[in-house]
């Protein structure tokens, strides 16, 4: 008998639990096979349940040569040898139990059913109906449906006999029924139990998408051959059993296979017989191309049956009746969703889902792994031995295990070139390989190179790497625990291609537990013998960052190397560059780790010697972090850390001092910073986890020391140094008091700092701040003390209140002007302090030198113009002068600005005199003071002649055309002070333009023509800031707009002026407007142009001429401004000179519509000049893009091919068809290039 055939024996034994089982499998796999929708089929699970006389229904519209039955059929399923449907009574006790054969005691749904004429069919698997019994019956049930008023129903009655022939129809329910389901193939129930088939599944928009496209395929009659392609262990299988089990139709009729040879030794032929039409899916896993082929040959056309296999692609395959489905790899959070199945909590998983590449398979083994068996995350678990899967599927090794030797020494290399021009690198794997087994020869290593390309292990065009990243890392330790005792890593270093180094050596991070690896390492960080005993070598980039990696594996042995670093001089520190970011990079490894804690941050302070990186994580700042009470990359405990701040805090050498400063304001931190997760995840270990502190007395004695430390070295060096000391003093103090502990010491710290003039602000509105805004942490009663300190500050004896708010910026001040006569209360308080001092002079004495001193410009010009008006008269000016004269090296323009603009307004020709007489001594605040608070004829001239004289910068003179000078001048002193300006240097064309916008364009004056010559002219002679290009634009508007005529005088100017690379060549409102002046009058201005590219600025206009904007903001080339043929005219005066200078002016496209005509008639008319072709196709390639060049190019390349077919055979085409060789060649090249540059 057939494995295909079911003895009846088998049925008849059934009960009934397994018999609607069989049948509901049986009757879900006819409606496969004869199509009948899911919707269409109902069948009871409830065998215990009352079911009103039907167990199953079933509808279809045409008849099949099956148990199903055309229309709509209910059926009734009974089973074992006891139920005999040929006698009488056996059928009305079926039908009506213990009551009478009447209508009112017949089963709810039979009755329904024979209402509505469905069809009734009962089944019984207990015995093998002879035709007679078949017949007996159907007569009884016709009697008894007739009594009830149903005389002409459709009857039909199965015995074990019909359902064992119609089971032969379904392979995958014989062999489940014969108990062969888990021998070699597996039904959907014993697949389903498969240990690699039960873990938590993560599915994702792509996966879902993925199984119903597989659902309506297999749905779909014109195809009969599904091929599944995708990346080893992304969870192909496991998406397509998905697919399959949430159909029962497809479910029951579908056999599952792990590997093709499984098939085919057992089954193909049995499944081929003659005359034995089946109904059957058929599931080929690890079904590669040939054995792929063989099948589909065998299977194709053949009725009933569908084929679908899985592999590992490429999926290129195709043609009638088949259709390639690419599964989707998992998205990153999808794998760590899988990881986070196994480890709940907060646990980071971005380092393991790159380990993963996307595969489920891996995920589900590294999240047990690291749940389970943390010190060994790359051991297979014992269900499934997966590193052999993906190396070997589920067959034997592959080629003997040479295979997997050939896999062992590529994986000694993170990626490593297997194709022309980088093949070198595979011919140095290959001997290495050739060294271990000489069986595996050149051919051999590319056969099986080529084998793992077609299963997707290898992955790469001409630079091959594995995936996923885990197998690797697994075959590296495989190939050190087989190989690496008789292993000569120097030797190995001294004859592979250089291009090799860095992918063999950043492998090393997974060392540390591998016995003859980790042998190695150390020898290599030996400091007397080893490969870094040269100093040379250690600060090498190349170096440094092969300690950075061999720290992870061995940092006892690489801190031993790296203690030299103490004792190199300061110019050898100086001398490093990019090497000292990797050798800081290996300390932050180093200290993670407790017992190396304090060597590691004393090396780091001293490798932060002649740092000129302003990162967060250089030297500095990654000595800093180790020091945060939280969040610190670190197991060493915080009161381990501080003695160390402590003691550099002390230190007689500043720059170590100032390390300790930093560290120890570090240590005052209440919330750690953001930064990049690195430092937890080394090698192989799992995720390393810092301290961090349970209870706040951890902290508080150690801040304690800190604060204690801090107050100690504010008094031990010079004011500067007190200075800062005290700065951070107030911060730190200030976040811990919006903590909840040391509010004593923090409210005394404030206390004792704020006696101190330089420390007001700061303390002030720290306070200001707490007290706005108060933590919830902070008691009432230190709100009270914060509250007490503050009305100290604010003092009610005339110095504490000029202090207050006069000599002091606090920001919350604004916020109170803001508020309701806000403005007027701050006004009020200044006018009274200025009353008060005019009433007592020797208070304002007393102040003068702070007054003076003072730069808060608001508060302080405030004081001064109130004070000038409570004097009414001059009977203070004359000690004004006098303290000024006497100190000005100590004094800033506030205080007295304030006070002139007060005399001005009081007295203008006192104001005049008094000017004058400060202007006696024209330091820079004395004229900042006079120019911005008045204005008179003489004081313009002593300030012109001060311009004039001066050999510093005069910005100053900007403040003349700002209201309401300009009124008080006269147009001719502006137009004075503007020449002037533009006469003395550079600087002053800034000045010049913010004058000239300040006076010709914010009134409705006429417009002063000769000024706006003069300063836009200018323009054509400076490199222009933002600022003054904002200025030029808006100057030359006004101009262009109120005197158009002035257009081409204008740029006649622009032109001959240019002297400089960045006026009109810069791309701003000059370049623009010079533009748009061509644009409207090309025939007018290309002669001043074409002069112009013949003088020696000649590079100059042909970058204004080619400048097409950047990136997202283009613009058409002012080239485009003028008229071909006036542009070849003058080109064919001197073709060859001419033709190159222009190449560098086209516009970069043939598009006609963009400057693409000019550029297509320019080739046309110079290409046979040499040279010519190949500086168009540079300019072509000038200019910035994003992503990747190789996309760049492509799009360039693209953009020819469309070119080439609109031109066709022509000049133009002939320079196309160069070009595209040209940009094909670079492709390629950048291809090769970013490939390699991936890691």
């Amino acid at each position: 008998m057939s494995i295909f055939s079911v003895p009846q024996s088998k049925l008849t034994a059934y009960d009934a639990g397994q018999g609607i089982d069989l049948m509901k499998k049986l009757l879900w796999a006819e409606a496969w096979r004869v199509g009948i929708p899911r919707q269409d089929v109902s069948i009871s699970e409830a065998i215990t349940v009352a079911d009103g006389g039907i167990d199953a229904s079933v509808n279809t519209t045409t008849t099949h040569g099956s148990i199903l039955i055309a229309g709509h059929t209910h059926y009734q399923i009974k089973t074992g040898e006891s139920f005999k449907p040929w006698q009488k009574a056996q059928i009305r006790t079926e039908l009506f139990g213990e009551e009478q054969p009447k209508l009112q005691f017949l089963g709810l749904q039979t009755r329904r059913g024979l209402e509505q004429g469905f069809a009734y069919s009962l089944v019984t698997t207990g015995h093998d109906l002879t035709t007679e019994q078949r017949d007996q019956a159907k007569d009884w049930l016709a009697e008894y449906f007739s009594l009830c008023g149903f005389p002409a129903v459709s009857i039909h009655v199965l015995g074990a006999g019909e359902l064992a022939g119609m089971l032969e129809l379904h392979p995958s329910l014989c062999l489940e029924i014969n108990g062969l389901s888990h021998i070699r193939f597996q039904t959907v129930g014993s697949w389903r139990a498969n240990s690699d088939m039960t873990p938590s599944l993560s599915l994702g928009l792509e996966q879902k998408q993925f199984i119903e496209q597989l659902r309506a395929t297999l749905e779909d009659s014109s195809i009969q051959h599904i091929r599944i392609v995708g990346e080893p262990g992304i969870g192909k299988t496991r998406l397509v059993l998905e697919a399959v089990a949430g159909n029962e139709s497809v479910s029951a009729s579908t056999m599952y296979f792990r590997q093709a040879s499984d098939f085919q030794d057992q089954f193909l032929n049995d499944l081929m017989r003659e005359g034995q039409p089946r109904s059957l899916i058929l599931v080929i896993d690890e079904c590669e191309d040939r054995e792929r082929s063989e099948i589909w040959s065998a299977l194709k056309d053949r009725p009933g049956v569908k084929l679908v296999t899985i592999d590992h692609g490429p999926g290129t395959t195709g043609g009638v009746g088949m259709q390639t489905l690419q599964a989707p790899l998992l998205e990153r959070e999808q794998v760590e969703s899988i990881l986070r199945t196994y480890l709940p909590g907060n646990q980071l998983l971005s380092n393991w889902a790159l380990w993963c590449e996307g595969s489920a398979r891996v995920a589900h083994a590294l999240g047990e792994n690291l749940r389970d068996h943390p010190e060994d995350i790359l051991r297979s678990p014992g269900t499934v031995q997966i590193w052999d899967r993906f190396i070997s599927g589920y067959g034997s090794d592959v080629d003997g295990g040479r295979a997997k030797t050939v896999l062992m020494h590529i994986a000694l290399f993170e990626m490593f070139g297997y194709r022309k021009p980088v093949q070198e690198e595979a011919d140095f794997v290959s001997s290495l390989v050739q060294k271990t087994d000489p069986t595996i020869t050149r051919s051999k290593f590319d056969q099986i190179v080529h084998y793992y390309l077609q299963r997707r292990i290898l992955q790469g065009d001409r630079t091959l790497r594995i995936v996923p990243k885990a197998l690797r890392i697994y075959l590296w330790r495989e190939w050190w625990q087989n190989f690496g005792a008789s292993a000569d890593v120097l030797e190995m270093l001294n004859t592979m291609p250089k291009s090799l180094h860095r992918w063999f050596m950043h492998s090393f991070v997974y060392a540390q537990d591998v016995k003859h690896a980790l042998s190695v390492v150390q020898t290599l960080l030996d400091p007397g013998n080893g490969l870094f005993a040269d100093k040379a070598v250690m600060a090498s980039e190349v170096g440094a960052g092969f300690i950075s990696v061999l720290a992870q594996s061995a940092p006892a042995e690489t801190l031993t190397l790296l203690r030299s670093i103490l004792k190199w001089t300061d110019d050898d520190l100086t001398a490093i560059r990019r090497e000292r970011h990797s050798l800081a990079r290996a300390l932050s490894f180093i200290a993670v780790w407790q017992p190396y804690f304090r060597a590691s941050a004393r090396i780091l302070a001293r490798l932060s010697f002649g740092e000129s990186s302003t990162y967060s994580n250089n030297c500095r700042g990654t000595l800093k972090d180790l020091f945060m009470p939280f969040g610190a990359p670190t197991q060493t405990p915080f009161e381990e850390r501080v003695p160390l701040a402590l003691e550099m805090l002390a230190d007689q050498k500043d720059f170590v001092r100032e390390i300790g400063l930093d560290t120890a304001s570090a240590c005052l931190k209440v919330r750690g910073r953001s930064r990049i997760i690195d430092v937890e995840f080394q090698g192989a270990r799992p995720e390393i986890v810092f301290w961090q502190p349970k209870l706040w007395t951890e902290l508080t004695e150690p801040w304690s020391k800190v604060i204690d430390g801090l107050l100690k070295s504010r008094l031990s060096v010079d004011v500067l140094w007190k200075n800062k000391v005290d700065k951070i003093l107030i911060e730190r103090t200030g976040d811990l008091l919006k903590t909840n502990v040391l509010h004593e010491l923090c409210i005394q710290t404030l206390t004792d700092l704020a006696t101190e003039r330089k420390n007001f602000d700061q303390i002030y509105q720290l306070l200001t701040n707490i007290g706005r805004y108060p933590p919830k942490e902070l008691a009432g009663d230190v709100l009270e003390k914060i509250a007490q300190l503050k009305t100290h500050m604010d003092g009610a004896d005339f110095h504490s209140r000029v202090l207050r708010h006069v000599l002091s910026a606090i920001w919350d001040d604004d916020i109170e002007e803001v508020e309701d006569g806000g403005t007027e209360r701050r006004a009020q308080r200044i006018r009274s302090l200025a009353e008060d001092a005019v009433a007592d002079l020797r208070l304002l004495r007393v102040a003068l030198p702070e007054l003076f001193a003072n730069s808060v410009v608001r508060q302080g010009s405030q004081f001064g113009e109130y004070l000038a008006a409570a004097f009414g008269d001059d009977r203070f000016d004359q000690e004004m002068l006098s303290y000024a004269t006497k100190h000005s090296e100590e004094c800033q323009h506030p205080f007295l600005w304030g006070y002139l603009r007060g005399v001005f307004g009081i007295d203008p020709a006192r104001w005049e005199a008094l000017a004058l007489a400060f202007l006696a001594n024209p330091a820079l605040w004395i004229i900042l003071a006079v120019v911005d608070s008045g204005a008179s004829p003489a004081v313009f001239e002593r300030l012109l002649e001060i311009h004039e004289n001066s050999s510093s910068d005069t910005s100053w003179m900007c403040l003349l055309g700002r209201d309401p000078i300009p009124a008080l001048l006269g147009q001719d002193g502006i137009r004075r002070a503007i020449q002037a300006v533009l006469d003395k240097n550079a600087i002053g064309y800034r000045t010049a333009m913010q004058m000239a916008e300040w006076t010709l364009c914010k009134t409705d004056d006429p417009l002063d023509l000769p000024v706006a010559i003069a300063v836009l002219a200018a323009g054509a002679d400076h490199d222009a800031d933002v600022m003054s290009d904002h200025y030029w634009g808006l100057v030359a508007k006004r101009l262009l707009k109120l005197a158009p005529e002035y257009k081409i005088e204008l740029f006649r100017l622009l032109v001959q002026g240019t002297k400089s690379f960045g006026a009109i060549s810069s791309g701003g409102k000059i370049s623009r407007i010079a533009f748009d002046i061509c644009k409207e009058h090309p025939v007018e201005t290309w002669p001043i142009v074409a002069q112009a590219l013949l003088s020696d600025k000649s590079y100059v206009f042909r970058i204004w001429l080619g400048d097409d904007g950047i990136r997202g903001d283009p613009v058409p080339p002012a080239i485009t401004a003028f008229k071909p043929a006036d542009i070849f005219a003058w080109i064919d005066e001197d073709r060859v000179e001419r033709a190159h200078k222009m190449t560098d002016v086209l516009p970069k496209t043939l598009e006609m519509a963009n400057g693409g005509e000019l550029t297509r008639d320019f080739l046309d008319r110079y290409f046979d000049i040499e040279g010519v072709g190949e500086s168009v196709m540079f300019r072509f390639g000038s200019g910035s893009f994003s992503g990747p060049r190789s996309l760049h190019l492509a799009q360039r390349r693209s953009n020819a091919q469309r070119w080439m077919a609109q031109v066709g055979i022509s000049i133009v085409g002939e320079w196309l068809d160069e070009y595209v060789q040209k940009l094909s060649k670079d492709i390629e090249n950048e291809k090769i290039m970013e490939e390699r540059s991936l890691r």
